[in-house]
C-alpha cells in the first residue's frame, strides 16, 4: 500500500569546539648561529594547534558527548607543521614536516574497532633564480612516501578500513617548474 512518512527537522544541539593556535617565525643569518664558514640564512616556521575540547550534541536538551583525540572528525589532541628553509642568494632548499598525532576509537565504538597510528609526513623543496629573469623550482612530496593511516578498521570483521583524508594517499611524487619573466 502507500506509505507516507512525516518527520520534522530536529537541529543538532551543538558543538563545542575550544583550542588554540600559536605559530612561531624566525630567521636569522647562519653565522648569528656561530657557524662563520657557511654563508647564508636560516629560517624556521612552526605552527601548533591545540585542540582542548570538541563535543557535540545531538539534539537540543542531548548531554554533550566528548570526541577530542578519537577518530570522530579527526578530533586531533594537537598537530605540528613546521617549515626549515636554508637560502644563500639566489639558492634555497627546505623540508617541511606534518605530525599528526594518534587517534583512539570514538565514544559509541565497536569494542574491537582500531585507532589510528601517529603520522609523520616530510616534504622538500628547492628553488634556484638567476639572471633576476629566470627561476627553477623542484621538490619531492611526501619523500619518505608515508602511506596513509588506516581509520575504521576492526579486529572481527572483513572491515580492513580506508585512507583518512587527512593524509596523504597519493604517495611521493615529485615536481619541476621554470618561470622565465620577458
Amino acid at each position: 500500500g502507500d506509505r507516507r512518512f512525516s518527520s520534522a527537522y530536529i537541529n543538532q544541539g551543538g558543538i563545542i569546539s575550544k583550542g588554540f593556535d600559536v605559530q612561531f617565525d624566525c630567521a636569522t643569518e647562519i653565522a648569528d648561529l656561530g657557524l662563520d664558514s657557511i654563508p647564508g640564512m636560516f629560517s624556521m616556521n612552526v605552527l601548533y594547534s591545540q585542540l582542548d575540547e570538541y563535543s557535540e550534541s545531538a539534539f537540543p536538551g542531548a548531554a554533550f558527548v566528548e570526541y577530542t583525540g578519537t577518530t570522530f572528525n579527526s578530533s586531533f589532541d594537537y598537530q605540528v607543521f613546521s617549515t626549515f628553509t636554508y637560502a644563500n642568494g639566489p639558492f634555497s632548499v627546505g623540508v617541511r614536516w606534518q605530525y599528526l598525532p594518534e587517534l583512539e576509537t570514538a565514544p559509541g565504538a565497536q569494542a574491537n574497532a582500531y585507532g589510528v597510528a601517529d603520522h609523520h609526513q616530510f616534504d622538500m623543496f628547492g628553488r634556484w633564480a638567476f639572471n633576476d629573469r629566470y627561476e627553477l623550482r623542484a621538490g619531492i612530496d611526501n619523500l619518505t612516501n608515508a602511506a596513509p593511516e588506516v581509520t575504521g578498521g576492526s579486529s572481527t570483521d572483513a572491515n580492513l578500513g580506508s585512507a583518512s583524508p587527512n593524509y596523504d594517499s597519493v604517495g611521493r611524487r615529485f615536481f619541476f617548474a621554470a618561470k622565465a619573466s620577458f
